[in-house]
């Protein structure tokens, strides 16, 4: 299903014969990720986004703008975990917190596990699944998972996976999804302007107790918990604003992405 070394077996081959000085060339063949993300239909060159636009003006075409990573990028992970706990995260985080569509080669004795765990963690996200690509049988099927848990649960349909591999893709997110994970940054980041204002209106009213009540020999531990809470507080408010400009950063990014759709 896959070329040696890209998803399967060899790599190790290949760096023993690279240490004894001996060349390695490749031979374009069969892959089923490229052959996979070629029918697929979810990633984009950097000029298909100003295609529609361009024609509809008519007459010379401008020059297209650049575009950004996301377009026409995409992430590979060969094969999501037999751990379910650990599969639940690499759902969540590595395919739910991109914006690329994500690709897997999948085995079919637990496709509808990893169909059940993708409509528990991504309810939303348009999944494609291509079967035997390039043969008789081949089959291709993209739709919600819940939907194709469904499709494959039937037994005519579950006989066509008896044999051969599948290449699963998880599209990248619509703009529904892009608007509410942009709202969520949103709340958390005035949370944390909440709690930095906060934290500094207690740190500075502990700076003017040390001041207007200097440590006296009789008070050593009420003057050094005070010292205690007030690099506590300090520490805490270099973490937050630490976090404010990563949500900044990560707001930035998904506005742009959100305005391309």
């Amino acid at each position: 299903s896959g070329t040696p070394c890209v998803g399967d077996v060899g790599s190790e081959l290949v760096r023993c014969m690279q240490a004894e000085g001996v060349r390695v060339a490749a031979v374009p063949g069969p892959c089923a990720l490229t052959s996979a993300l070629a029918v697929a239909g979810v990633t984009a060159s950097p000029f298909e986004a100003c295609d529609s636009e361009n024609n509809s003006r008519g007459g010379a075409k401008p020059l297209p703008k650049l575009a950004t990573l996301r377009e026409g990028s995409f992430f590979f992970g060969n094969m999501l975990p037999e751990s379910h706990g650990e599969r639940l995260r690499i759902l969540r985080t590595t395919v739910g917190e991109g914006n690329f569509p994500c690709v897997f080669y999948e085995v079919p004795r637990r496709l509808l596990t990893v169909l059940q765990d993708i409509a528990i963690v991504l309810p939303r996200r348009r999944v494609l699944l291509m079967h035997e690509l390039t043969k008789m049988n081949e089959s291709i099927h993209a739709d919600l998972a819940e939907k194709l848990i469904a499709f494959y649960s039937r037994q005519e349909a579950h006989s066509l996976l008896k044999k051969g591999q599948l290449v699963l893709i998880i599209d990248g997110p619509g703009e529904g999804e892009i608007h509410e994970r942009l709202q969520r940054e949103v709340r958390k980041r005035q949370k944390l302007r909440l709690n930095v204002s906060s934290l500094t209106r207690s740190s500075d009213s502990i700076k003017n107790e040390e001041v207007q009540t200097p440590p006296s020999p009789s008070q050593p531990k009420k003057s050094r918990r005070l010292l205690l809470q007030r690099r506590q507080r300090e520490r805490l408010i270099r973490k937050i604003e630490r976090e404010q400009e990563r949500i900044r950063m990560a707001m930035a990014i998904n506005r742009n992405d959100a305005s391309k759709h």
